[in-house]
């Protein structure tokens, strides 16, 4: 019996060192990662929902959040779930608290076990997963 793949239709992405090219700016925001932020914008033209899952919170949450939108890079929710899995979530534990953890099928984040050993996100794989394609034939494509 073959495993079948789960579509990823909801992604939480990390900032610092995941959509910038280091994490070392705090609290100021460092150089967007244009590939990091390219794919997620395609993600969600696809119809895909995209978190920013972050520590940043009040100014520097709010410095991030505007450099990823001149970048065109808007999200679906900021440290929280999605309203409807939210209401998922309520419908069927209605006597239950709300967890903090953020409901993702996909999480990128510099620090993930891949992040630490290669010392990057490897965006041609999140590419793949994402949308079918490598990055070449994104770049390809899209002509960005």
């Amino acid at each position: 019996m073959t495993k079948q793949k789960k579509a990823i239709q909801i992604v939480a992405v990390d900032f610092d060192g995941t959509l910038t090219l280091s994490d070392d700016n705090y609290p100021e925001c460092g150089q967007i990662d244009i590939v990091a932020v390219e794919v997620l914008k395609e993600f969600r033209r696809g119809g895909g929902k995209v978190i920013l899952w972050t520590c940043r919170y009040d100014e520097a949450l709010d410095n991030a959040l505007a450099v990823c939108r001149e970048n065109g890079l808007l999200f679906d929710a900021v440290n929280d779930n999605l309203p409807e899995q939210s209401a998922k979530w309520r419908a069927t534990h209605p006597n239950a608290k709300m967890s903090r953890k953020i409901y993702a099928d996909m999480y990128i984040d510099d620090r993930s076990a891949e992040a630490v050993f290669d010392g990057r996100i490897d965006w041609d794989s999140v590419c793949s997963l994402l949308l079918g394609k490598t990055l070449d034939k994104f770049w390809r494509e899209y002509d960005i």
